[in-house]
């Protein structure tokens, strides 16, 4: 059946794992915007929780940044905990959770934190919203939302902040190395913070979700000028900043 199918592999195991999940997860079941199907090895407790935290969590973002997003059938399966959701896995890639964007899916460990949750949202709202952002800023948008505390909404005294562990990489970033830097998430991550420190975060991200070409986030367009003339800022930046909190918005 699989030997003259491109891909054949890949969707071979893609019906494995949905006939695993079948049997394993509650049938899916609506709470507010969002479907749910959790491991039928949770304790019912441990779900009704999880379910009220993921929708409230979910409706304050996109309350507080996405208010254009309109619902769909979003489905969120819940692991019984982070060894099993390791081994089902589609993607090789290293990650706590993930989100397939063509069918619409979280898959998420039991226990996660809030950060897991949040960065995953993200990628909901703006596979929806702003598909046409290359993958690399998708990311880095995920990362450095997840990331923000919910309770100071507004830009006045919002910071951002990136793990601490990542500020050895900015000697990376500094190296000159432009075009190899460019396809490592963390060049996104940190030039995100560029744009947060500027006060144009949040402005070209809804550029971005009205369907307009913000230049700040077409540095992948071939266009020389364009990004010479944010590099030199960005670099500059770059030498001096404490990016364990970067005030902006």
């Amino acid at each position: 059946m699989f030997e003259n199918f491109p891909g054949r592999r890949f969707y071979f195991i893609l019906i494995v794992f949905l006939l695993f999940s079948c049997k394993n997860f509650h049938p899916p079941e609506k709470e507010g915007p969002l479907y749910f199907r959790p491991s039928t090895a949770l304790p019912i407790h441990i779900i009704n929780r999880e379910k009220s935290d993921a929708v409230s969590l979910f409706l304050t973002m996109k309350n507080l940044y996405f208010p254009l997003y309109i619902e769909e059938n979003v489905t969120i399966y819940i692991y019984k905990d982070q060894d099993s959701y390791q081994k089902a896995k589609l993607h090789s890639i290293d990650s706590q959770a993930e989100y397939h964007s063509k069918k619409k899916q979280i898959h998420i460990a039991s226990g996660s934190s809030q950060e897991v949750w949040k960065h995953e949202f993200v990628h909901v709202f703006i596979h929806q919203l702003a598909p046409q952002i290359p993958y690399e800023l998708h990311e880095a948008y995920a990362i450095i939302l997840s990331l923000r505390d919910l309770t100071t909404p507004d830009c006045k005294n919002s910071k951002a902040t990136i793990p601490v562990q990542w500020n050895q990489y900015r000697d990376e970033l500094l190296d000159g190395k432009r075009i190899e830097t460019k396809k490592h998430k963390l060049f996104y991550v940190y030039y995100l913070l560029y744009l947060w420190s500027e006060k144009k975060f949040f402005q070209t991200l809804h550029e971005a979700v009205a369907k307009k070409k913000p230049p700040e986030l077409n540095i992948q367009d071939g266009n020389g000028l364009t990004w010479n003339k944010l590099q030199k800022g960005f670099d500059r930046w770059l030498r001096k900043r404490n990016f364990q909190s970067v005030p902006g918005c």
